[in-house]
Formats: structure tokens, sequence, C-alpha cells
């Protein structure tokens, strides 16, 4: 009986270390944006208490062997205590050296203990925080345990409960998880072509050639085009990166998936439903390449998705069964426990021990964009099946071609860049465009080239434009058998590109999908119907100002979400809507690739009435509006 007791302890105080531990992760990630600012209080509870059991049971499992095989043994009991002693210390101990340093860095002009001060300051910070950390664990847990030792009955009835409560939560998600399968429905025998969608940054279609550019910035993707399919007024449905990458994959709009921008990721059955979960299911194998990990699937969340990330096999695809099942019915708790131990103990230990040297956390998988063109290539020539690559490279974003060392100078030589810099923007697509030559080269060496459908689009407009619908975007498609149209005018959008595949690979679209196969001709589609469909873009407010060191996007649960703007597209008209910090609306036209600003009181009411009506519908209510016109 005395040892039931222990037992009984043992695990309540490791219990209790489980949850306030998880405690104080929640309450940091619930003061700042996050994928938890729009989960409701029981949402926020089922989390938290799946995230602590998924933690207790291990350790349960493990002090219950402790205790049956060394029952008798008092030495080793008592080491497994220190030991546990000595774990919930240095677990503490991450914890409070990720907050204080989270902390320094968000208060002090982004300063940080883990990056900014050197490697012995780290280290005697951090030993310091342990031996307070395990003179105070000794202390209490030792009480504790004393007390919880005279407390079976109550710890029993308790740990019961949760445990009962977290049989209810399995059984919901388990029945939720039945109802994410995907459905496939191939109505061809034809042979799968291979799938590439080439992104970079923030292109402008005005410095393109393959546009009508003056200087010759894109030679091989002008010669591309030459087979492809040209389309003149392309939109994204986000701008910025994350959230527009997640809507090209989904085919989705950002108000279904709710990931606007950073800090938010795919939730429920949107981390499953998505064109690489389709595709694999079909045999295809599916690589990811992001120059920035906040790209990554991994971060925002899109499960049963590639294969390899950045040249590396994740977790996503884990074909180990145990991990399969959890990612399937504990999906969520699985990504929050990952980030709780990558961001709060792995990365921060490589911080402390100098393997890592940047902060914070989301600069750390910066990789340069030549290496992932060559992994792109190895991935054609080396992988036997139908292969789908989604790629997106870094040299024309804002912060990183005036500085980049890898770009040839050309036009720039000799000056001294800045982001604005038009010559040293041109130096970084004349870069891309030489690594989009050298994937194509990859695929001709293969003899795969013809067998393959390849996209060149970008990710949001360029960053010198503040993040506001000014031009249409690049969007070039290659189909294989595809010749008869060479230039298109009409408005499409980037979540069109997701069922405009399904449908050219002859697989049913499934009704989640809210694009539209975009090839109109070919597709039974009248151009009308085209011109008519309105597209919405969004634009997010900035998540941390530097000089007012505070949050802009206060309100990130429903009806905002931090949108800043909403813009439609109808034929060559763009209604901007603005949101933040008042309301207001103005009509643009496209002229010789700019929109602007026109004054038709008529059409803008008109469009108005459509935008309102959609995003009531979305749930985003707005405040009164005054027009600009």
């Amino acid at each position: 009986m005395k040892k039931f007791r222990e037992f009984i302890a043992l695990v309540a105080v490791a219990f209790v270390i489980i949850l306030l531990y998880i405690f104080l992760e929640f309450a940091f990630l619930l003061s700042k944006i996050s994928y938890l600012s729009r989960f409701s209080l029981l949402e926020d509870f089922r989390l938290f208490l799946n995230s602590s059991l998924l933690l207790l049971i291990p350790i349960g499992l493990f002090i219950g062997f402790v205790y049956v095989a060394f029952g008798r043994q008092n030495k080793i009991i008592n080491l497994a205590k220190q030991l546990l002693i000595f774990l919930i210390s240095l677990l503490f101990v991450f914890l409070a050296f990720s907050h204080l340093d989270t902390f320094v860095y968000t208060s002090f002009n982004h300063l940080s203990i883990s990056y900014h001060s050197p490697l012995s300051v780290r280290i005697l910070i951090f030993f310091c925080l342990f031996a307070l950390s395990f003179i105070l664990t000794r202390t209490y847990l030792l009480f504790a345990f004393k007390v919880f030792c005279n407390k079976t009955k109550i710890l029993t009835v308790v740990l019961s409960i949760t445990l009962i409560c977290g049989a209810i939560f399995l059984y919901l998600n388990i029945k939720q998880q039945n109802a994410f399968n995907i459905k496939i429905n191939r109505q061809s025998n034809e042979k799968l072509p291979n799938i590439i969608l080439f992104s970079s940054d923030g292109l402008e279609t005005r410095r393109m050639s393959v546009y009508g550019a003056n200087r010759d910035t894109t030679p091989n993707i002008r010669e591309f085009a030459k087979s492809a399919i040209v389309f003149t007024q392309a939109y994204c449905n986000v701008q910025n990166t994350r959230g527009s990458v997640v809507s090209i994959l989904t085919g989705k709009s950002p108000t279904t998936t709710k990931v606007f921008g950073p800090g938010e990721i795919l939730l429920d059955r949107n981390s499953f439903e998505h064109l690489p979960g389709i595709l694999r299911k079909m045999g295809y194998y599916c690589a990811s390449l992001n120059f920035h990990d906040q790209q990554s699937p991994v971060v925002t969340n899109m499960l049963d998705s590639f294969d390899e990330v950045n040249g590396v096999r994740t977790y996503l695809t884990s074909e180990n069964y145990l991990l399969k099942r959890l990612l399937g019915i504990y999906p969520l708790e699985t990504y929050f426990l990952r980030n709780l131990f990558l961001e709060r103990i792995y990365y921060k230990l490589a911080c402390l021990c100098g393997v890592i040297k940047i902060f914070p956390l989301e600069l750390f998988f910066r990789i340069e964009d030549n290496e992932l063109i060559g992994h792109a290539s190895r991935i054609v020539k080396e992988i036997k099946r139908p292969v789908f690559i989604q790629i997106h490279l870094a040299s024309t974003h804002r912060s990183v071609f005036w500085a980049e060392g890898n770009i040839p100078k050309r036009f720039s030589l000799g000056n001294k860049c800045s982001e604005e810099d038009n010559d040293c923007y041109d130096d970084a697509l004349i870069y891309i465009d030489k690594l989009f030559g050298d994937l194509l080269n990859a695929l001709k060496q293969s003899d795969k080239y013809n067998q393959t459908i390849i996209t060149f689009l970008t990710d949001h407009s360029r960053h010198g434009s503040y993040g506001h619908l000014t031009t249409p975007l690049p969007l070039i498609i290659r189909f294989p058998g595809v010749s008869d149209i060479h230039n298109c005018d009409y408005p499409v959008q980037y979540l069109d590109l997701a069922p405009s595949i399904l449908e050219a690979i002859h697989v049913s679209i499934p009704t989640w999908m809210e694009g539209e196969p975009i090839l109109y001709p070919k597709y039974n589609l009248v151009k009308e119907q085209i011109i008519s469909r309105p597209i919405f873009t969004f634009v997010t407010w900035h998540t941390y100002n530097k000089k007012q060191h505070t949050w802009l996007r206060a309100e990130v649960r429903p009806p905002l979400y931090g949108i800043q703007e909403v813009d439609m597209v109808i034929d060559k008209y763009v209604l901007r809507l603005g949101i933040i910090p008042d309301c207001f609306s103005e009509l643009r036209v496209l002229e010789n690739h700019k929109h602007i600003l026109i004054n038709d009181n008529n059409r803008s009411n008109e469009y108005l009435s459509i935008l309102l009506g959609y995003l009531k519908n979305k749930g985003i209510i707005v405040k009164p509006i005054h027009a600009t016109n």
C-alpha cells in the first residue's frame, strides 16, 4: 500500500509539473499573435489537457515500471525521484531562459541574450538559473511528494476524472480524424506528369522582360514562355508569403483556412486538405523547397503533405505507425509539443553552445537559392516516380537582393544598393532567371521536360509597394500538350492553380477547393464567366512595430484577424477597401500594367456591395465606409 501511495504521489507531482510547464507556454503564446489567439476557452482547455496527458502517459508508465521492477530497492526508487527532479529543473530553466530572452528581444530594440551576449555570459546565466531552479524544485517537490502521499484517495479521483476527460477528447479527435479522409477520383489512365511550382519572393512584372520590360532581365523565362501560357492579370490572395503559399497549396481562401500571415497555422481538416496530400495518395513524391523556415509546411502544420522539406525527410509523412497515428489523432497537440521542445529546449541549447548564432528562431533555416535548386535538380534526376516540387526563392526579397553576396552584379556594379534600388532588384531578377534556367536544363537532361507541368509565379507584390495591390503578378504555366493559348488577359487568382493542376491530370476537383480551372476554352467555360468572377486579396498588418514597441494586429479574433485592407478584382477594375485604421473605399482600373485611381460612383457602389456581402458571409463585419473617389 505504501508503494502504491508513493506511485500515485509521484505521478501527481509529475502531472502538476507538466501542467505548470505547459501553462507557462500557453501564457506566453496567448500574450502574442499566435494560432491560439482565435481559440475558444474550450479549445484552449482541450489542447492544454491533451498535450499534458501526452507527456504524462509515458512518464507515468516509466514510474510504474520502476515501481513494479524495483519496488523493493529503495536506492533505485530514490534515484528515479532525483532524476525526475533534475529533468524538471532543466525543463524550467529552458522555459525561463526562453521567456527572458524573448522579453529582452521584444522590449529592448531586438537585443537577444542568446545571440548578442558572449558565450560565457549565456552559460553563466543558464547555470545560475539552473542552480536556483534545482534548489527550489528539490525543496518544493519533496514537500509536495510528502503531502500527496497522504492524499491518495483525492489524487486517484482527480487523476481518474482527468483521464476520463482525456478519453472523451480522444474519442472526439478520432471521430474528427475519420472525417478528414480524402477521396480521389481520376478519370484517365494516362501517365502522370511531373509538377513544378516555381516562385520567387515579391516579383514585379514591370521589371520583367517577359512582361515587356526594356531590360532583358528574364531571358530564360521569356524563352520558356514561348511554349507556355502567359497570364497578364494574375493576383495572389494574401499579400504576405505564408498566407499566399498556403492559399496556393490548399486552393482555399485565407478566410477559410484563417491563415492570413505569420503566427497562424492550418487547423482541423485544413491541415489535411491540400494539393500535395492528394498527389501523394496518387503516388507522387512531394518536396517543398523554401528559403525561409516560416513558409515551411512543417511550420504551417500542413500534415500528410510533403515527403521532404529542404532536402530533409520530416515527420509530416512519417511511415512510423505510432507517429502516423499520433499525427492523425492529435495533429495540433503534436505541433504544440514539437514547437515546445524545439523552440524552448533544442534551439536554446544550440544558441547557448554557440552552434546557432541567429535570433529570432524563424531565421535559423535560411537556405541559399542555388542550394534549393540543387535539391530540386537532384529530385528530378534521382526520383523515378512522378514528382511534385514546390519551390520558393529569396533573391528578390527586399531584405536579400540589396545585400546578397551570391547575386552577380551587372546593373548595380559599383553602386551601393538599397531595398528600393531597381538596379539591384534587376540583378536579382537575372539571378532568379538563371536558376530557373538551371532547373529547366535538369528537366531536359533527364528527358522529363515534356512530361512536366511547370508553373512560374510569385507570392505577393514587391515589398516596395508596402504590401498593397499595385500591379498584377506574374503567372506563366506550361501544360504538356496545351499550346493553343499563349496570352490570357482575364483576371485569375493563385488559388486557381491547385484545381487547374488537378483538372490537367484528370482528377476530380474536391468540393473544398474554392478556385476554378483557369483555361476557359479547354474546360468549357466562357470568357464572360471568368471576367465577371470577383477575386479577393487581403493585406494584413505587420505583427510588431519596432518604433512603437507594440503589436499592431491587436484584433486577431473574428471578425478581422488583423486584416488591414481587402482588394476585389473584377475584369480590369480593382476596388480597394481599407479597414485599419479607418474604413474607406476607392476604385482603380488597370492601365499599362498599373492600377490607376478613377472616379466612377455607380460602378464603385456596385462593387462595394459585392465585396461587403462576401465579407459578411465570411463573418467579417466592417465599420461604415466613406469613398475617396
